[in-house]
């Protein structure tokens, strides 16, 4: 695998996790910044971030692959509106998830 580390912050694994897989591959527009506040906004409500690995490549794998559960243990403390959006924050279809207008007008 081959990666641009002066894009996605490769020294770092929770760069990796903000960049999604728009900006893994190389075609990503405005909305991967919806993405990296969708996983920071996850990282603050549960004290954890929402893809892990232990190397960069099950990272990655995780960023493409796994999908979140939000209505599992930890996340039954989170209101039902702050998991809608963190989860139309996370959508991997970049023309399904939310504009910064649409998370903002919330």
């Amino acid at each position: 695998m081959h990666f641009k580390s002066e894009l996605i912050g490769i020294g770092r694994k929770s760069s990796l996790c903000c960049a999604g897989g728009s900006v893994l591959s190389g075609n990503y527009s405005e909305k991967v910044d919806i993405w990296s506040c969708g996983v920071l906004l996850h990282a603050l409500l549960m004290g954890f971030l929402p893809f892990q690995g232990d190397s960069l490549e099950n990272i990655f794998k995780a960023i493409k692959n796994v999908e979140l559960d939000f209505h599992a243990g930890l996340w039954k403390s989170v209101s039902s509106p702050a998991r809608d959006l963190i989860g139309k924050m996370l959508t991997r279809d970049v023309s399904a998830r939310k504009t910064a207008d649409e998370v903002l007008s919330k």
